[in-house]
Order: C-alpha cells, then sequence, then structure tokens
C-alpha cells in the first residue's frame, strides 16, 4: 500500500485485446496525420481567379496568391472526406450483420438470438449526430490549424486534448482525478506551452519557413480544436455507455451524419468572406477543391489513403473508448 503500489494507480489491467486495439489505434492515427499533411502540402492547379488570387483565406495566409498552382488549402472539404472514411465503417458493419445472421445455422442460436432482439441499424443511431457536428466542427478548425502550422508541431499540440479530456470527464462523467491526475497535467500543458513557443519563435527560419502570425494562429486553432474533440469523446463514452452501439456502428452514423451536415455547410461557406488585407477570401471553395483534385494523381492517392487511415483510425479510437475510455483514447491520439 505504499507509494508504488500498482493498484494506487491502475484500476484495471489492460488485456492482450486492449492491447491490440491501442496499437491499431496507434498506427493508423499516425498514418491519419501524415496523409493530412500529405494532401495538404501537394500543389495543383486550381480554377482560374484574377490575378491567381488564392480561393481560400487559408491558401492566403500560406502566401498562395499569386500563384496559378496552388497548395491544397481546403480545410473544410478535407473534413468532408474525412466524413466518407468514417461512413465506410457502417458498411462494414452491415457486412458483419449479414454474416452473423447467415452464420446462425443452429435452431438453438436462431431462437436466442430473436429472444434477445437483434438491435436494429437505425436504433439509436440519432444520437450520434451531437458528436458528428462536434467532430466536424473539431475536424476542420484543426484542419485549418494544420495548414498554417507545421505537422510535425500539429501533433504535438494535440496533447492538449488530454487536459480537456481530464476536465470535462470530472465534470460531465463525475470523476474523480487524483493529485498525481493533475501533476500529470500540469507537465502536459507545459508541454504544449514550450512545443507552441519554440514553433511560433523559430517559424521564420529553415527552408519550411512559414509566416510567425501564421504559424501562432494555427497554433491557437489547433489547441481550440482540441477542446471541441475531447467534448465529442465525453459524449461518446457517455452515449456508448448508455446504449452500448458497437463500434462500427457509432462511426458509421457518425461519418453519414458529418457528411451531410458539413456537405450542405459547404455553400455558405463559400459566401462568408474573411478578409486577408486587400482582398476577402472565403472561408472554403469546395469547386477549387474538386478541380484540384482533378488534375492531380498526387491528391487523388493522398486523400484516398486519407479515408482510408481515418476509417481504421475511427474503428478502434471508438473501440478504446467502448473497451476502456475516453481518457484512454485521448492519451493514444
Amino acid at each position: 500500500k505504499g507509494l508504488f503500489d500498482r493498484n494506487r494507480y491502475f484500476n484495471m489491467a489492460m488485456t492482450f485485446g486492449d492491447f491490440l486495439l491501442a496499437l491499431g489505434m496507434f498506427i493508423s492515427g499516425t498514418l491519419n496525420t501524415i496523409a493530412a499533411a500529405w494532401a495538404q502540402r501537394t500543389t495543383a492547379v486550381g480554377k482560374e481567379t484574377t490575378d491567381n488570387l488564392s480561393t481560400t483565406i487559408w491558401g492566403s495566409l500560406e502566401g498562395d496568391d499569386g500563384k496559378s498552382v496552388r497548395a491544397f488549402n481546403h480545410p473544410f472539404f478535407q473534413a468532408c472526406v474525412m466524413f466518407i472514411g468514417e461512413a465506410l465503417c457502417l458498411v462494414a458493419f452491415c457486412v458483419k450483420r449479414e454474416m452473423n445472421k447467415r452464420n446462425e445455422e443452429r435452431p438453438s442460436a436462431a431462437l436466442l438470438s430473436k429472444s434477445k432482439g437483434e438491435e436494429g441499424i437505425f436504433t439509436n443511431s440519432i444520437y450520434f449526430s451531437l458528436p458528428a457536428m462536434l467532430d466536424m466542427c473539431g475536424t476542420g478548425v484543426m484542419n485549418a490549424g494544420l495548414c498554417l502550422t507545421y505537422a510535425s508541431v500539429f501533433q504535438m499540440l494535440r496533447s492538449a486534448v488530454v487536459v480537456f479530456t481530464a476536465i470535462f470527464s470530472v465534470f460531465l462523467l463525475k470523476r474523480r482525478l487524483k493529485l498525481f491526475h493533475w501533476v500529470a497535467i500540469f507537465f502536459v500543458c507545459l508541454g504544449v506551452f514550450v512545443v507552441g513557443y519554440v514553433s511560433i519563435e523559430y517559424s521564420g527560419s529553415g527552408d519550411d519557413a512559414k509566416p510567425t502570425s501564421s504559424v501562432m494562429l494555427g497554433n491557437f486553432l489547433v489547441i481550440i480544436a482540441q477542446a471541441m474533440v475531447a467534448f465529442q469523446m465525453v459524449v461518446e463514452e457517455k452515449i456508448i455507455g448508455r446504449y452500448g452501439a458497437p463500434a462500427l456502428k457509432a462511426v458509421g452514423f457518425e461519418g453519414i451524419f458529418g457528411f451531410v451536415i458539413l456537405g450542405i455547410l459547404l455553400v455558405p461557406l463559400y459566401y462568408i468572406h474573411v478578409s486577408g488585407g486587400a482582398h476577402d477570401y472565403p472561408i472554403e471553395d469546395a469547386v477549387d477543391a474538386l478541380i484540384q483534385v482533378g488534375n492531380s494523381s498526387e491528391l487523388k492517392v493522398s486523400l484516398a489513403c486519407y479515408v482510408c487511415s481515418i476509417a481504421f483510425f475511427n474503428f478502434f479510437g471508438i473501440s478504446v473508448t467502448k473497451a476502456m475510455s475516453a481518457s484512454h483514447r485521448m492519451v493514444l491520439d
């Protein structure tokens, strides 16, 4: 019962299955960030504009004005692509569900399944619209931050989600944090501050230099997005804990709701303009994004990798939430 008593710090042991879920989330999450950054760094010819002005405010901040071949600075369109990857999990859920039905050949198994009452595909699906909207906001803002800052800094700043998840878990899930939890959170905050400060201080040096103001805004957007993501994780844990939805179904419906809602919002995002100095720029331009994708094979491949990695990442992530907790998921994230 001393300071190094294992049970004092670990309330649950990680099984081998939990370890595989964690490893899957770790690998797919790494590939996801690489694919997202790869797409945003890919240059392609877009639609024609006056004086080759950038088609979005994010491209203008990145210095794309005056270029006919521009980087793929479309964070909200990219978030829409992400939701396609999540929606694919619902297809996998339906296939798995159908295979389970066909495997129930024994009369006793079929009778048992019928007596339990198999949950329908659309049962309790509406509850996943809230985490889908949070996912939409968090991913869109996070991708905007990734457009402006460095991929390595972006990944390290995401550790701020641990802080927000811990706070929301206390207030919404009524969890109790001990002293060593708060000490760990303090060190996470310190690490986030150091990473953010160094990225701003040395943003103007090196071959891949970015404007200091862009990096500062990008870092801020990434951290704000983590609060949205943390709230999403806590809401997901509460929904899954109450209704026990399968992981593939939960991710799939979040993808469908997110794609429909964000797909509609892409229209007003084109007409909402933000001042970028001498000109005003739209927040998003889906038409330019589609033209760039059509003109670049590299962009097609990078977005395809993004779709696949996000499907596996969210499946493993929500499985970790179901098997362990939202806090475990955010530490891995």
